[in-house]
């Protein structure tokens, strides 16, 4: 009997592969496989090196995955701040943030009004976190179109503090105009470390001045010189209405009849009211309805007690009265207030819930050395529904108002002008970043006031709505329109009736650019500016990330604590061996064997001469 040739094995060999393949097996296997961890940058741009860094660490004992990986066994986020969405982020996550020894200063916020006035001065309140440099000192600066406008030096007294600065800026021209600040530290000698931290913002130049209103139930001393420091200051509007005796009143411009009828001051953002014990219910009634329902803000001149109807508008159970023969001085932030002073001073023995104090003074208004109480708030504001309420208990600060020796004015003019900034308009239009680099993106929000503080049932009843948004890039710093096409942008409705989202886009051309927003007949314009070099404030959001990891079963951790993150990774999440069923025949390899063994057998036959 011959033994069977090779190419009847080759044959046999071809007809076992093609019963496999028809059959399907499956083989049981012990795989052990290591855990997946998905670092995620929480600045594309900023924190990508962070990231590497990371990955880089974590690569030997688990498997990684730069991106975000919703079936991963651990995430890891790296920066400052959570990423601004947190879609496809699954639990335990920890999170990583850069080490204090790199970023002593961090510039969080820079806040500079979409619109100012060419006369005005511009306030610029800056925001920065100072870590591990006590002792050490801080030079803020600002700058517009390359002019220097102020600078300022501030000493850091704690290892870890916010500083938060007001400057201002005298804007050069009409237009959109680039504001740059700058934040640097340096210490005393040559060989210390210097570090400067940066960001920039827009503002448009020519825009429209606050609208105040004047309302005097009785002439008062405080009241008029408040009223005539708002008149010189350009940014304002004022009109005024008052009450000289039963019967007769004067008007300062087109002021309206009453401040019963809170329809009657829609078009102010600020009411500034003298004499507040002699408003009646219908008056007081009025301005709660301007503060709630037109997100305004009233400022209260006391020069008494109040009594009566205007008691439920400041919501003080008891009072302190405080008189002094020498004037007391009055300490405000970020301000040169050290020679304003008062001798009749009104505050409140507890702040309402909420309550900012605004202006304060020491225990030296007491008279007594050994009072070591905390320094009371003599003028402060609060929220009041949409809107916001400042009460001034300075009685007669208006006697020690010399434009040279005090600082009496400025003080108002920046306090009225920072209570017409929370004045929501009529077409309220947020960007998120007002000076972009070419092509990054920035969340936009639109929000109709009226609609949007309505009662529910007339917001629903009202709530539809057309939205258009262009954007239009400028010739110069004129604010001409150049002949470039205009690009619309998209707007999609929020959650909220009245409301909608979208997100631009900065052009590829660098320049000043103009956002225009019409809902139905209401129309708004923002100003941007785009150039390669602009940076944004950095968000420290370490606080709420910390919070976040712990949330999510993780915890924060710095930079230089990887090694003791990698080491608890791999105690809490430890690679897996598990038994797993796989189909060999389903993998296209076994078509290799399939067809060598069909060439084989064909080669053969054709070598033996068969067909």
């Amino acid at each position: 009997m011959r033994a069977p040739g090779w190419s009847s094995w080759s044959r046999a060999l071809a007809i076992v592969i093609a019963v496999l393949a028809v059959v399907d097996p499956a083989v049981t296997t012990a795989r052990r496989r290591r855990p997946v961890v998905a670092v995620v940058a929480a600045d594309p741009r900023g924190d990508s090196v962070l990231a590497r860094h990371v990955s880089d660490q974590l690569s030997e004992d688990f498997r990684v995955v730069p991106a975000r990986f919703p079936t991963a066994d651990v995430t890891v986020v790296a920066g400052d701040a959570l990423p601004r969405s947190l879609d496809g982020i699954g639990s335990p996550a920890f999170a990583v943030h850069k080490d204090d020894a790199r970023r002593p200063l961090t510039l969080t916020a820079l806040s500079v009004p979409s619109t100012a006035v060419l006369s005005a001065r511009v306030p610029v309140r800056v925001s920065v976190r100072a870590r591990g440099v006590a002792g050490r000192t801080m030079s803020t600066t600002v700058r517009t179109s390359g002019a220097l406008q102020q600078v300022m030096t501030t000493p850091i007294a704690s290892a870890d503090t916010l500083i938060t600065l007001l400057l201002d800026l005298a804007p050069p021209a009409r237009g959109v105009t680039a504001v740059h600040v700058e934040a640097e530290l340096s210490g005393d000698s040559a060989t210390a470390r210097s570090t400067r931290v940066a960001a920039d913002a827009a503002v448009d130049v020519g825009g429209r001045a606050a609208s105040v209103h004047f309302f005097d139930a009785r002439p008062t001393w405080q009241s008029t010189f408040v009223r005539r420091a708002l008149e010189r200051d350009p940014r304002f509007v004022v009109v005024g209405r008052i009450a000289t005796s039963r019967n007769i009143e004067m008007r300062i411009g087109n002021a309206p009849t009453m401040v019963a009828n809170a329809r009657a001051l829609d078009g102010f953002d600020v009411v500034v009211v003298g004499a507040p014990d002699a408003l009646t219910s219908a008056q007081v009634a009025g301005l709660s309805t301007f503060m709630r329902r037109r997100g305004g803000s009233v400022v209260l001149l006391l020069n008494q007690r109040i009594r009566g109807p205007a008691e439920e508008l400041t919501r003080v159970a008891s009072w302190r009265y405080v008189r002094v023969d020498s004037g007391v001085r009055l300490s405000v932030p970020a301000a040169d207030t050290g020679r304003w002073r008062a001798t009749q001073l009104l505050y409140p023995t507890m702040l309402p819930e909420g309550a900012d104090a605004l202006i304060t003074f020491g225990s030296v208004a007491t008279g007594s050395a050994s009072d070591t109480s905390p320094p009371s708030a003599v003028v402060w504001s609060v929220p009041f529904g949409a809107g916001r309420l400042l009460v001034s208990g300075a009685l007669d600060a208006w006697r020690y108002r010399e434009r040279d020796v005090s600082a009496f004015e400025r003080v108002w003019q920046r306090l009225v002008a920072d209570a017409a900034a929370v004045a929501p308009p009529p077409l309220m239009v947020r960007v998120a970043r007002n000076a972009l680099a070419p092509g990054e993106r920035t969340e936009l929000l639109v929000a109709q006031r009226d609609l949007v503080l309505e009662p529910s049932a007339v917001r629903a009843a009202t709530s539809r709505a057309r939205a258009t948004a262009m954007l239009e890039t400028m010739d110069d710093s004129t604010s001409v329109r150049s002949a470039a096409p205009r690009r619309a942008v998209r707007l999609w409705p929020g959650t909220i009736p009245g409301t909608f989202r979208g997100t631009l886009e900065a052009p590829p051309n660098v320049g000043p650019l103009r956002l225009t927003i019409t809902v139905d007949s209401t129309r708004a314009e923002v100003p941007l500016l785009s150039a390669p070099s602009f940076t944004g404030p950095a968000d420290d959001g370490r606080a709420v990330l910390g919070a976040w990891a712990s949330a999510r079963g993780g915890r924060l951790v710095s930079e230089a604590q990887l090694d003791d993150l990698r080491d608890e990774m791999v105690q809490r999440v430890r690679a897996t061996t598990r038994r797993e069923r796989w189909h060999p025949m389903r993998s296209p390899w076994w078509i290799a064997p399939f067809a060598l063994a069909l060439s084989l057998e064909w080669w053969l036959r054709r070598r033996r001469g068969l067909p």
